[in-house]
């Protein structure tokens, strides 16, 4: 048997059986008691009848002639009666010589009956050795009880009916209590036979079986349920296909990645890669295995912390064995997993060390001719007749241009590929920006603009490259006053205090604001690049060569920093350079 039908049936046996104890008890006692009752209002009545007849025994004082009375009337009541006299001498009794019989002022009854008018008592008699229930009446004549008759009845009989009664009352709790289990026994197993098919076929759906259905021939709320069961049960088997299908279209779409794919739960296990990254690491079957084990690479265990802490999507640019890739992650931050993928730039990286070197060697190259050139040009210039030094002076021109150019990439060079250490030191940027401000104040006052320098009173020193952000500065506020032609230029640094949780620590923050041209939107992607220029005539004629911006946004990300530009066609330019404070 279930044990839903077990706890049903054995409940309801418990509450049956209980109240058939309560009821058996309740009954008998209350019937008993009914019948105690009925039994003394008999004696009673039976003592009332009596009273006349006694009253004329006693009248003339013949309380022999009263004994034998009362002797013989007792065979006919088959009750025993007593006859006392107010001071408890007996002078009559049925069953006992009176004269023999001790006195009976104290007995219960009879106090009751000489001060309430009414005894009665239920207690053993000393006298004939026996339980008897004993009723009591004052006989009175003028207003003065003159005896008190006494009538009694052995308990055994009453005990007797006691049996019957309580045999009685017992059969038929039985038999009511049969008749119940067996009607419980029935609707137990009515009520759970559908509940068990209901767990059968839910044990049948858990292994899969969304074709099991519940069919119950009933109409009531169990059927209701077995209807909701099977309405359920289909939309889980669509459901389940549907998402087996998908299922199916993922892991073809991830497998089918040209680029290495993998998830990584909380406790650092793959739980998903594709083909393409074991192809690139060179293992299979790498489910459950720690990525440590696959990715020995400092650069991708700081990613996955940054990703865990700041909740974004981020990428860095990491190395495997001989081969360059492009490193996306992103924090699923339900299930705090963590997706990674991995795009292969080995051939990128290996055209841009390319070029890098020819950039490196052409400059290297160029350096010597450029430096004759010059030389021979300032000799000429002090030798040839006026008329022809203005071609010299363009050779001049144009030849500073160049070497300017070569300067340029000699330093964009080195600050790509970081031939030269950063000096990292204490570095006061107020202090560094006045300096920087008396150097270009001149080149304002001639366009007749206003440079101003503003900055937080108490801002922090900062670690950072002294020289390499004074580069930084110079490129920025030289070419907001090249492209300003009225107005003002400022120079603004302060203290970022915010609270993001992306931010480790806070920012000194760097703006360079101009009423220049501005810059149109739509190259704002594309300033930071070499050799990239809005407007390439107004560039050359400034002396511009190109690279300005790109050694800013180089110089920038060496101290781990970040720059943004706003700005509007005609409205002016603000560059934004934040850079950790410590």
């Amino acid at each position: 048997m279930s044990k839903i039908f077990l706890k049903i049936f054995s409940g309801f046996l418990i509450l049956i059986v209980t109240l058939s104890a309560l009821l058996i008890i309740f009954t008998y006692y209350t019937v008993r008691e009914q019948y105690l009752e009925t039994l003394t209002n008999h004696l009673k009545n039976l003592n009332y009848s009596l009273s006349a007849t006694i009253e004329q025994k006693l009248d003339t004082k013949s309380y022999f002639e009263l004994d034998n009375y009362i002797k013989k009337l007792d065979k006919k009541i088959e009750a025993r009666i007593t006859i006392i006299l107010p001071d408890g001498i007996v002078i009559a009794d049925s069953e006992k010589d009176p004269s023999l019989m001790e006195n009976h002022r104290t007995r219960t009854e009879i106090a009751q009956a000489i001060n309430n008018g009414f005894g009665s008592s239920l207690r053993f008699s000393r006298t004939i050795r026996e339980n008897m229930l004993y009723v009591a009446l004052p006989i009175t004549k003028e207003g003065n009880i003159i005896a008190i008759s006494r009538v009694s009845m052995h308990t055994k009989d009453i005990n007797n009916l006691y049996t019957q009664l309580r045999n009685s009352i017992l059969s038929i709790a039985v038999i009511l209590t049969l008749l119940s289990l067996t009607g419980i026994f029935i609707f137990s197993l009515s009520f759970t036979k559908p509940i068990k098919s209901l767990v059968e076929a839910s044990g049948k759906i858990s292994k899969g079986d969304f074709d099991t259905k519940l069919f119950l021939k009933r109409n009531d709320e169990l059927k209701v349920l077995a209807d909701s069961f099977n309405e359920m049960t289909t939309k889980l088997s669509s459901s389940f296909h549907e998402i087996n299908k998908q299922k199916e279209e993922l892991g073809s779409l991830i497998a089918g990645l040209h680029e290495g794919l993998i998830v990584i739960d909380k406790l650092g296990q793959i739980i998903i890669s594709n083909k393409s990254f074991e192809m690139m690491i060179g293992r299979g079957n790498l489910i459950g295995v720690d990525y440590w084990t696959v990715l020995q690479d400092t650069k991708v265990t700081k990613l996955i912390k940054q990703l865990k802490s700041q909740y974004r999507s981020i990428t860095k640019e990491i190395r495997i064995d001989d081969g360059f890739y492009l490193c996306s992650g992103s924090y699923i931050e339900p299930k705090e997993e963590i997706i990674l993928i991995f795009y292969n730039i080995t051939e990128m990286k290996n055209l841009e060390q390319v070029k890098k070197d020819f950039i490196t060697n052409a400059s290297h190259e160029l350096r010597t001719p450029l430096t004759s050139i010059k030389g021979y040009v300032e000799t000429l210039q002090m030798e040839i007749e006026d008329k022809h030094k203005p071609f010299l002076d363009v050779i001049e021109k144009n030849t500073d241009r160049i070497i300017r150019i070569v300067d340029d990439l000699t330093i964009l060079s080195e600050l790509e590929e970081k031939k030269q250490e950063p000096e990292f030191q204490s570095v006061n940027l107020i202090e560094l920006s006045k300096n920087i401000i008396k150097i270009l104040e001149h080149s304002a006052t001639s366009k007749k603009l206003k440079l101003s320098f503003d900055s937080d009173v108490n801002l922090p020193l900062i670690k950072a490259d002294s020289f390499k952000l004074e580069q930084l500065l110079i490129n920025l506020i030289d070419n907001a006053i090249k492209y300003t032609n009225e107005g003002t230029v400022e120079l603004k640094i302060y203290k970022n205090e915010s609270t993001d949780r992306t931010m480790f620590s806070p920012k000194i923050v760097i703006e360079v604001i101009d009423t220049g041209i501005g810059i149109p939107k739509e190259h704002h992607s594309r300033i930071f690049e070499r050799f990239y220029t809005v407007d390439k005539s107004r560039s050359k004629k400034l002396g511009g060569t190109g690279l300005g911006l790109s050694i800013v946004k180089h110089i920038v990300q060496l101290h781990n920093g970040e720059i943004k530009v706003e700005s509007e066609l005609g409205k002016g330019t603000r560059f934004i350079i934040s850079i950790p404070s410590v």
